[in-house]
């Protein structure tokens, strides 16, 4: 490469860690560390800490993000010669935003509240040496820059997961399951800022009603659906119009969802008390973007 290309650049010399303060670049972590203390007077708090097995150091590493409202991400994993092994979490508000919609060329809607990514590095972060015999070594630097710790930007645990399968397992509607959980509000877990999408991620990660899923992709799986439906000879043709998000439509526009659908049975009852007054209810936190749906239904 050196050879070849004048212009190259070795990775490890690419300064691409951004400080959340001040926005100076810096390609090792050490460096930013230093930094924090000389130029921002923010010295960093670090743990040296050791651990019989991985389950030990699991339960630990839970156990900090819990009380601390905070959470480590895989960051890389490596292997040494001498059979020891390497392992790198970082804070999950560290790093930019990286657009990752697989197969499609749908636009990836962003977060009403915004990306967890901070755009710059928070030096929080733990570092693991796990040697043959299975032990393991841990420095841990517990000093988050750059962003506060919000329990809801927290990613829920595989138990808290695990705990809303169950429920909808049972058949309990989602929005029940959410009453619940705002009857039993803690403001320090996570499970208590639950959203409609994040029960449907968790119903699409443990495959609940996956027949009524015909694709990874939300788009393409309704379209499948309006398709079977309109085939099917034992009902009226209900559906009386479907805009797919990403299609061009002379009034609705091509970044709009639009599916209008009405059966035998409301058509009949708004012939007969539609006369008079429609009425418009306002949905709330249907979409994540949007966060208003109208239903219209036929009133005396």
């Amino acid at each position: 490469m050196k050879r070849k290309h004048k212009d190259f650049v070795k990775p490890s010399t690419l300064k691409t860690l951004k400080c959340p303060l001040c926005s100076t670049l810096f390609s090792l972590m050490t460096e930013l560390d230093q930094h924090f203390s000389n130029v921002h007077d923010l010295p960093l708090k670090q743990e040296n800490l050791e651990f019989n097995s991985f389950d030990e150091f699991k339960e630990w590493k839970l156990d900090i993000e819990t009380n601390n409202q905070s959470s480590y991400v895989l960051l890389n994993s490596r292997s040494l010669n001498d059979k020891s092994k390497i392992i790198k979490y970082i804070c999950h508000r560290s790093g930019n935003y990286t657009e990752n919609v697989k197969n499609t060329k749908r636009e990836r809607q962003p977060k009403v509240k915004g990306s967890n990514k901070i755009g710059s590095i928070c030096p929080a972060r733990i570092t693991t040496n796990i040697n043959y015999k299975g032990n393991i070594m841990v420095k841990y630097i517990s000093t988050h820059i750059g962003h506060k710790l919000e329990v809801g930007r927290l990613r829920m645990t595989q138990f808290e997961r695990e705990q809303l399968a169950g429920k909808m397992f049972q058949g309990i509607p989602h929005y029940k399951i959410l009453n619940d959980l705002s009857k039993n509000f803690n403001p320090s877990a996570r499970i208590s800022y639950t959203t409609k999408h994040d029960l449907h991620n968790v119903s699409k990660s443990f495959k609940i009603n996956s027949d009524m899923i015909f694709d990874e992709d939300d788009t393409k799986s309704v379209t499948i659906l309006i398709e079977k439906l309109k085939k099917m000879s034992n009902l009226d043709n209900f559906i009386l119009l479907y805009k797919p998000y990403g299609v061009e439509h002379s009034t609705i526009g091509k970044n709009n969802f639009l599916l209008i659908f009405m059966n035998a049975a409301q058509t009949e009852m708004l012939a007969k008390y539609g006369h008079n007054i429609l009425m418009i209810d306002s949905t709330h936190g249907t979409n994540p973007v949007q966060n208003t749906a109208y239903n219209t239904y036929g009133s005396r």
